[in-house]
């Protein structure tokens, strides 16, 4: 604005497919409008900020007219006052039903994660929800929800209507989903409060798991501000699958890494693993070649207490 408030134009839409934007309330509404917003979409990307104004206050096109349809018609939805009301009624109530079972099946997933304990049973594909008992062979999850719709009405009515084949979203595939949507989010707060810090230290381990496989895990310390002060920290980010032993191998996985993680190397100021050669070599050692890079990252080998 000409006295530098900023606010929203919440009309202003962008289509990723056509590379181009478009103002809803004219695209719903108009019956024909000049603008390419209008029409069949806005992509004079360089003179954008002075056609988005003039579209904002132009009365050729109407664009307050419809603006006010727009929102009426959203309001109307919103409150089942339209000529439809039962419909969007029934709409909402749906919307609303499937919501609250996703939100249970997400309390779900987060209970069994916290406290590390498994999914999923031996014979889910055969799950009669009718009989609410807890059975063994679910697994946690579909127990757990069995157990959770004792004391909800619309989860219990979700599950004594399910029928085979029909959409439940509470199969493994979405528990899946669930988990790998947490695990993005909690791992960017971290990553957000590592940049936030500015400076930290990495510490990578390497072990091999059940199936033999190398694993690396990748732990950051760094200081997270409190209303307090600081705190330090120390979080875990990733598993990485290594094949290679060598120094030059694995200080090029760590590396790949923080970038993938959007952290500069050279804000690192401290690095800890083992007392591997291979990690805490002083020639060709993962210490010694992130240490050529950033002379800044001190290195700390791991001391193990018993």
């Amino acid at each position: 604005m000409a006295n530098k408030e900023k606010f929203k134009r919440s009309w202003l839409v962008y289509s990723k497919t056509k590379n181009a934007l478009y103002c809803t309330a004219c695209k719903l509404f108009a019956n024909s409008c000049p603008s390419a917003l209008g029409k069949d979409g806005f992509i004079n990307w360089k003179n954008a900020s002075e056609r988005l104004a003039e579209h904002d206050i132009s009365p050729v096109h109407k664009h307050k007219e419809c603006f006010i349809k727009w929102k009426t018609r959203l309001q109307q939805m919103k409150s089942c006052l339209g000529i439809d009301c039962d419909i969007e009624r029934q709409i909402h109530s749906e919307k609303e039903k499937w919501r609250h079972i996703l939100h249970v099946a997400m309390d779900a997933v987060m209970y069994l994660a916290t406290n590390c304990l498994s999914f999923r049973g031996s014979k889910e594909s055969q799950i009669d929800f009718t009989q609410h008992c807890l059975q063994l062979s679910r697994g946690n999850f579909l127990n757990l929800i069995n157990l959770l719709a004792k004391y909800d009405p619309t989860l219990k009515c979700h599950l004594d209507h399910l029928k085979k084949g029909q959409t439940s979203y509470l199969s493994k595939t979405i528990q899946n989903e669930m988990i790998d949507l947490m695990a993005i989010k909690v791992r960017n707060n971290i990553i957000n409060e590592i940049k936030e810090a500015n400076y930290f230290t990495i510490m990578f381990d390497c072990t091999p798991d059940v199936s033999h496989t190398e694993q690396m895990s990748q732990v950051i310390r760094y200081l997270k501000r409190t209303e307090s002060g600081y705190e330090i920290k120390e979080s875990f980010i990733d598993f990485l699958e290594v094949d290679g032993k060598t120094g030059e191998y694995i200080s090029q996985r760590i590396l790949d890494k923080l970038q993938a993680d959007d952290l500069d190397v050279e804000k690192c100021r401290g690095q800890s693993y083992d007392n591997g050669s291979n990690m805490a070599g002083i020639y060709k050692g993962v210490q010694s070649r992130i240490l050529r890079m950033n002379e800044l990252a001190v290195f700390v080998p791991c001391l193990h207490t018993h």
